[in-house]
């Protein structure tokens, strides 16, 4: 995952680390490693924080900047600077301008990725796979794209309360032979440390 990270934000990098004349030439590459770094784990610490539910809200928006909280922007900015700080060696305000440059641009693509027809083949990004990876793996064997896609309705073009009872009455697919958890809240028992 972080590779992928890595390349995204050399991708995205430009005027905020590359073009930079406040970062030495030979920094560029260290610089967007320890900002990949940072971004990997501001998610991660927002997600053990409680974050998940924002992560996922941002991850599953249909427009690369809808749904990013502030405070998740936050949180991963200010990772960012540390890891610039002590990874690069940037100074402090240099560091703030940019992680406050190049976030949003990475969570946007991150989104964007994330939701593209083919979210893995060409990024290594998919909601399941970004959401494992930040939380230690506590959420394989979900399908949280599975859960947002039934939040679409049922083919039916709306959200309504047939969909939410079929939430909550469907035997998950992703766990065979398992008559225990179905539908949301056998997916919520497993994030939880249910069966």
């Amino acid at each position: 995952m972080i590779d992928n990270l890595v390349k995204l934000v050399g991708d995205v990098a430009g005027s905020a680390i590359s073009d930079n004349s406040e970062v030495p030439n030979e920094k560029n590459e260290v610089a967007i490693q320890s900002a990949a770094e940072g971004v990997f784990d501001g998610l991660k610490d927002y997600a053990a924080g409680g974050g998940i539910p924002q992560i996922v809200n941002m991850l599953a928006g249909d427009n690369a900047n809808q749904g990013i909280s502030g405070s998740l922007v936050n949180n991963v900015q200010s990772s960012v600077v540390s890891s610039l700080m002590e990874k690069a060696g940037i100074k402090n305000a240099v560091a703030q301008r940019i992680a406050g440059q190049l976030v949003p641009t990475v969570l946007g693509a991150l989104t964007k990725n994330a939701n593209a027809p083919s979210n893995t083949s060409n990024t290594g990004f998919s909601i399941d796979s970004l959401l494992s990876s930040i939380t230690g793996g506590k959420t394989d064997g979900i399908s949280v794209s599975s859960l947002l896609d039934k939040f679409v309705g049922n083919g039916d073009g709306k959200f309504d309360l047939n969909d939410i009872a079929g939430l909550f009455s469907k035997k998950s697919s992703d766990k065979q032979g398992d008559s225990d958890g179905g539908g949301l809240l056998g997916a919520l028992g497993g994030l939880l440390g249910g069966k």
